[in-house]
């Protein structure tokens, strides 16, 4: 299969009705709140329409789209969305803003609102890449970015990795409300606000809320991880109220506590966190993963990736059962690494896993219902007047529980997922759950719904794949995997070229994992343009190379010799820091090559990619390669392509500390300093691992002595005949043997 073959989705939906409140055919709920939310993490607008059949099938509401402010492109990395130029529409590589109303038209037709995500708390870290508008100190808080979440006014006044505006200033609320009503003009229904809780309060003088949400006939919710503030619960309790003014709210660390808990196989008794502090239901969206606890690398201490699908699934269904809450569910991307999650590329379509739509279906049709939650004998539920959701926290099977306040009518049920009757006392609950440990329980039409539309996910028959790709031979830069099930050509890695993958620190390889159904899955392996692979069939654990699959497969076995017929390749990682204030708070990005094999290049082409600012106060970059480089260099610039406002070249030293007139020492040394060797060997080499400089002797057993100088990092010795060898340093004496 050529990239340009074009794979259609034979999904059909089938329009139904449902005691609900909404009067579509779908049964979707009237408005956002009433419903629940499929977060199209990073979708274009033109893959968000083409889906829109299924989402409206899978009983979702509404849709999300990510922020559309500029600065960033199609197949950028995904957090540049979060770094705008601007208060206004611009395409930031998920279309037009002809593709925004033709998406808003076309999901009118089937009852779907349409969520765009605004950033306000901030632009982009660099003046030059925002608007000139904004090139004005009066529009900016000076507080910097030591963020004390015990102090308030620290959290509405401080950076959170870009220069903070100053919100209550009519200038800047202005331009957003009127940013606000172009959305609107475009046919969007809601606003999601990033980084809300930064953002200040009437009480606080400001009066960004009351002005972007009055009269604007959308549904508007903020992003307030956490709390407000660490100061108090009663403050933070008075503080989320006062945005319940505006705005519903997050309560992200409900649906973190309950995922958590059915990821290790537990039931969490508490039903609620912001409403059992007095927050009014019908103000919180909840939900079981964001893209920042999956997206992130767990750089923000909350990581849902290691979650399974039916983790998430369970968890979802606890809080898309809820009364007057919404939930949102997430479309999770097809990699697992932060800077290989892009913009525009489509995610996985979990969202039609049966269990989900059951759910969903459920949430509308119990629009205006009580609610009561009940956990005990090893199973959670959500009690509504016509029915019941009720998880296992692990595995399945029979169950029976409590009627919690009588909430649900006597009767005889059905399952909408297994078929299985269910019966309801005025004191009990009592059936058994199938294989997803979910059961959605109430009175349905079967005759007026559809079959429930089959999605690759964590449903019992699915199977997760991996893949190798060694890329010594084709030395591409990048290196890139498209999958997909032939039996109904659905992508399992995104739309072509596939997911970016990184290197596998076990086997020294690019790594690709998907889930499908497919028995034999093929896959393709490119450089993200024009070179690629042929179809191959997708062995699992199978290692490829520019030519195909090489015969050779690799086991899960940590360390030695992987699968017993390849052993894993070294791999080498960079760090280094930049330690300047040459271009102020703007982020600082990195643009690193080899100059001595081709000038191949290593973090993304010229300007390169942004660093990260470390606990240190220090600009750090990180990188892993198979490669051995043999004449490194770095760029420091300020992220413009134009060529000004960038550094020498400079040759790139592991752990090296950088300004802007070149290498200042090694950065490792004076950060860790903990005085630790850590060593091993590897395909002839000794692998020194070291958080300070020291000369080691290593010391064969035959009396030959090799003197070397380590820095900071991890150091390969080579070249080294096989035998057994002594390695001494400072407060170390080791035994190692080089095979």
């Amino acid at each position: 299969m050529n990239k340009t073959l074009t794979r259609a989705l034979a999904f059909v939906s089938l329009c139904f009705a449902l005691s609900a409140t909404a009067s579509n055919s779908y049964g979707l709920a009237d408005n956002c709140q009433d419903g629940t939310i499929l977060h199209c993490f990073d979708w274009s607008f033109n893959q968000i329409k083409e889906e829109l059949p299924n989402i409206a099938a899978a009983g979702f509401t509404s849709v999300q789209t990510s922020p559309s402010q500029g600065n960033a492109a199609s197949n950028a990395e995904w957090y540049f969305a979060y770094q705008p130029r601007d208060f206004a529409f611009a395409d930031g590589g998920l279309g037009s803003k002809q593709d925004l109303i033709n998406l808003c038209a076309e999901a009118e037709k089937y009852g779907i609102k349409v969520i765009v995500d605004v950033v306000s708390n901030h632009l982009n870290g660099s003046m030059s890449y925002v608007a000139s508008r904004w090139h004005n100190d009066e529009y900016w808080h000076t507080h910097g970015s030591n963020i004390s979440y015990n102090n308030r006014w620290q959290i509405t006044h401080g950076d959170i990795g870009m220069r903070d505006i100053k919100s209550e200033h009519a200038t800047v609320y202005n331009a957003v409300r009127d940013y606000v009503d172009e959305l609107k003009s475009y046919g969007v229904d809601g606003i999601r606000w990033d980084a809300a809780k930064h953002i200040g309060l009437p009480s606080e003088s400001c009066e960004f809320w009351s002005a972007v949400t009055k009269n604007s006939g959308l549904w508007h919710y903020g992003e307030i991880l956490v709390g407000p503030t660490n100061n108090g619960d009663a403050e933070a309790t008075k503080l989320m109220k006062e945005y319940t003014d505006y705005i519903s709210v997050t309560d992200d660390e409900y649906g973190k506590w309950l995922r958590e808990a059915i990821q290790g196989g537990r039931t969490y008794n508490n039903a609620s966190n912001w409403q059992a502090r007095g927050v009014a239901s019908d103000k919180i969206v909840y939900w079981a993963e964001s893209h920042d606890t999956y997206s992130n690398n767990g750089e923000y201490g909350t990581d849902s990736r290691s979650a399974s699908v039916n983790h998430i699934n369970r968890t979802y269904a606890l809080l898309a059962a809820r009364g007057s809450s919404t939930a949102l569910y997430f479309s999770r991307p097809n990699s697992t690494d932060k800077r290989s999650i892009r913009l525009g590329q489509k995610g996985k379509t979990d969202f039609k896993n049966a269990e989900v739509v059951a759910v969903n279906q459920f949430h509308n049709a119990m629009v205006g219902q009580k609610e009561y939650y009940v956990c005990e004998n090893g199973a959670m539920a959500v009690c509504r007047e016509k029915g019941v959701v009720v998880v296992k926290a692990s595995g399945s099977g029979a169950i029976s529980i409590s009627n919690g306040g009588n909430t649900v009518a006597p009767g005889t049920y059905k399952d909408r997922l297994t078929g299985n009757t269910w019966t309801v006392t005025t004191t009990t609950i009592s059936g058994t759950i199938g294989s997803t440990g979910i059961a959605v329980v109430y009175d349905f039409d079967e005759s007026m719904l559809p079959d429930i539309p089959s999605g690759g996910t964590d449903n019992g028959t699915e199977k997760q794949f991996t893949a190798y790709f060694d890329n010594a031979n084709s030395n591409w830069s990048s290196v890139y995997a498209y999958a997909w099930n032939p039996t109904d050509n659905s992508e399992m890695l995104g739309s072509w070229p596939g997911s970016n993958l990184s290197i596998d620190t076990k086997s020294g390889y690019y790594i690709a994992t998907a889930s499908t159904t497919a028995t034999t899955p093929m896959i393709i392996f490119s450089n993200g343009n024009s070179t690629q692979t042929a179809d191959l069939t997708w062995v699992n654990n199978g290692i490829y190379t520019i030519s195909g699959y090489t015969g050779k497969t690799i086991d899960e076995n940590p360390g030695g010799n992987q699968g017993g017929n390849n052993e894993p390749k070294p791999v080498n990682k960079w760090v280094f820091y930049y330690n300047d204030t040459n271009w102020g708070d703007a982020t600082v990005v990195a643009y690193v090559w080899d100059a001595g094999n081709g000038n191949k290049t290593y973090i993304g082409n010229w300007p390169g990619s942004p660093m990260t600012k470390n606990s240190n106060g220090m600009w750090e970059m990180s990188f892993t390669t198979t490669d051995n480089l043999t004449t490194p260099m770095v760029i420091f610039n300020n992220g413009q392509s134009n060529g000004t406002n960038q550094t020498a070249d400079f040759e790139l030293k592991n752990n090296g500390v950088y300004t802007f007139n070149g290498w200042k020492e090694s950065g490792v040394c004076d950060i860790v300093a903990s005085n630790a060797l850590n060593v091993n060997t590897l395909n002839g080499e000794i692998i020194i691992n070291s958080d300070y400089e020291t000369m080691v002797s290593i010391i064969r057993a035959d009396g030959m002595t090799k003197t070397v100088a380590i820095a900071c990092g991890t150091n390969h010795i080579g070249n080294l005949p096989k035998g057994f060898y002594i390695v001494k340093a400072p407060n170390l004496t080791q035994k190692v043997i080089v095979k």
